[in-house]
């Protein structure tokens, strides 16, 4: 499913569940480039993504995601990328006794243009995020996350710039080809190697050297390191 041009606006102890789809493309008129979530709602995002959405230039928060008031959000196996705003959270703002739990998800360059927390922002509210990839994100402070996040909430997860705790690490993930969005990781990712598994919303998609790795193929290229299905 793709949602383009539509802003989403769910408010007064509302749930919604966002699965296998691509949001992107929206401008909102305030707050939350692409969700404006708030009063006690709820929303769940699960196998999509949220990118290229934005907020005013002069205002806003929450380039992806605006989140207020007592609401919760799960995000799960999903990709927030590429989305903007002036104020807080270029990907993910929250404020006011929110909750938002992030697993298996990449956050990426989104860019907060004015000030606050460049991927996540959170104000009187609390998160925990695991085995996600948090990298690229920019402007404002300068920050991928808000200082409420710790060694306390956050898991198995790479963050440029570094977090706090022996499970976190600060390596490049190696995305394939974020600038076209293309946020797979090549097969060269020392993340395999670190964790035993890939973190993030996506697991191998490139690599610098493809070719036949079947050695009983008249095509058989030894020296590829992933192959191309020729």
């Amino acid at each position: 499913t793709s949602i383009n041009n539509t802003v989403i606006h769910i408010t007064d102890s509302s749930n919604i569940t966002i699965t296998s789809s691509e949001v992107f493309g929206n401008n909102s008129g305030n707050d939350g480039g692409a969700f404006h979530i708030r009063e006690g709602s709820n929303l769940s995002v699960l196998d999509s993504r949220i990118h290229n959405n934005s907020t005013p230039s002069d205002s806003g928060s929450g380039g992806g995601i605006y989140l207020v008031y007592n609401s919760s959000a799960t995000i799960a196996n999903s990709e927030i990328s590429q989305n903007s705003c002036f104020g807080y959270g270029g990907g993910v703002y929250a404020f006011s006794n929110c909750s938002i739990d992030i697993l298996n998800s990449t956050i990426a360059d989104n860019e907060a243009t004015g000030y606050g927390d460049s991927g996540i922002h959170l104000s009187e509210s609390s998160g925990q995020i695991e085995s996600c990839i948090i990298w690229g994100n920019n402007g404002g402070n300068g920050s991928q996350l808000s200082n409420l996040f710790n060694s306390g909430n956050v898991f198995n997860t790479v963050v440029e710039g570094g977090m706090n705790g022996a499970s976190n690490l600060t390596l490049d993930p190696m995305f394939c080809d974020s600038e076209s969005g293309d946020y797979s990781l090549n097969i060269a990712s020392d993340i395999f190697n670190q964790y035993g598994s890939f973190v993030g919303a996506y697991d191998v998609g490139c690599s610098d050297f493809e070719g036949c790795t079947d050695p009983n193929s008249c095509n058989y290229e030894p020296n590829a390191d992933w192959d191309n299905g020729s």
